[in-house]
């Protein structure tokens, strides 16, 4: 929500729109999907599956990155805050990859507090797979992330 909502918690013109491609919603990796899913997350799953085993060393890189913010503040894990009033987001990811859960879990309770928050899912695909050019499924993406936009001028 920190990003999201800022122009508008700030007296700026609200975002017309957001677009989330599998962001990451909860710091403290709490979402099962950050173990289950880290041998399908082909992108991920190398590097950050043998983190899952250390969480001191998780915990370490989060308060390096966090200016000593504990990893459920709002400002780190969105997820753990209001998600109230945001603008129309849309929200991509791939089942298999290691944030489904965060995304999953972020539409869910964003929707719940009444904003209008659409999650678009693909089954196996790695994590941020609209990056990868030559899979079909980019393309469509692509034109579901056009067409997101022209209804959200």
């Amino acid at each position: 929500r920190a990003v999201i909502a800022w122009p508008g918690d700030n007296g700026w013109p609200a975002a017309n729109g957001a677009i989330a491609l599998a962001p990451l919603t909860d710091a403290t990796f709490s979402s099962p999907t950050w173990k289950e899913n880290a041998e399908t997350d082909h992108f991920l799953g190398p590097s950050f599956a043998p983190l899952l085993k250390t969480p001191a060393i998780v915990r370490a890189f989060i308060a390096r990155f966090s200016s000593g913010l504990p990893s459920n503040h709002p400002h780190l894990s969105p997820l753990f805050g209001s998600l109230k009033n945001l603008p129309p987001t849309l929200i991509q990811a791939s089942q298999h990859e290691m944030l489904y859960g965060d995304s999953k879990r972020y539409a869910n309770k964003a929707n719940h507090q009444g904003s209008h928050v659409t999650l678009q899912v693909w089954p196996k695909l790695v994590h941020v797979f609209q990056g990868f050019s030559n899979l079909p499924e980019t393309n469509h993406a692509f034109e579901l992330i056009a067409e997101f936009v022209s209804n959200n001028k």
